[in-house]
């Protein structure tokens, strides 16, 4: 009981987070909730990554205005590639990010130390988009050039046991979940963990 509500209470606390992150940008970045929720489950199917640090890594991308509809959700897939590389979390690289997308004239920022820099015909184009007010297709020049330094990275860790290993893990931490939600949403439940909870400091007092 203690580790599904444990299990269950990550999850909410993470969709509370992304919820309230889209409420107060008026759900400016064009995504819903729902949306983000099942590409989390695609992500934890297919990396070592679990759906709450997409989750997390959406309400970090929510904080920049000019990253909405397709750049928003091309930029959280890649989060996970991007954080293999940097060797850090998802939320972390989704901000790196999204703090690049944002202002597309700075380029790549905080990212060109790890990566190889915008070739001069990209900066041009970049250029060129934003002084016609095309934002998006300078953000794709900026996704598309990260895309190809680290596409399948996420999905590469998952390879022999250590796959095996994360599938099974995983599997068993969504079933806590599952029986934690089912505890934690259920009236009766509650009332008999409650009834359950005076036993046991009544039985610590005797």
């Amino acid at each position: 009981v203690s580790e599904g509500i444990k299990e269950f209470k990550q999850a909410e606390q993470a969709v509370n987070q992304l919820n309230a992150a889209l409420a107060t940008t008026d759900n400016a970045s064009g995504v819903t909730t729902r949306q983000i929720t099942e590409l989390g489950e695609a992500v934890e199917k297919n990396t070592l990554f679990r759906k709450t640090d997409i989750l997390q890594a959406a309400a970090a991308l929510t904080s920049f205005q000019n990253v909405a509809g397709d750049t928003f959700t091309r930029a959280l897939k890649l989060s996970t590639d991007l954080a293999v590389r940097l060797g850090t979390d998802v939320p972390s690289a989704a901000d790196m990010l999204g703090r690049s997308l944002d202002n597309p004239t700075d380029g790549l920022g905080r990212l060109e130390k790890k990566f190889t820099d915008l070739s001069p015909a990209q900066k041009d184009a970049i250029a060129n988009f934003v002084k016609m007010g095309d934002v998006g297709s300078a953000q794709a020049v900026i996704l598309d050039h990260l895309e190809q330094k680290t596409r399948g990275l996420a999905e590469a860790q998952t390879k022999g046991l250590t796959g095996s290993t994360n599938a099974l893990h995983d599997a068993w931490s969504n079933l806590l979940e599952s029986f934690g939600r089912t505890v934690g949403e259920s009236e009766i439940a509650q009332a008999s963990l409650s009834a359950l909870t005076r036993v046991v400091i009544g039985l610590r007092e005797a």
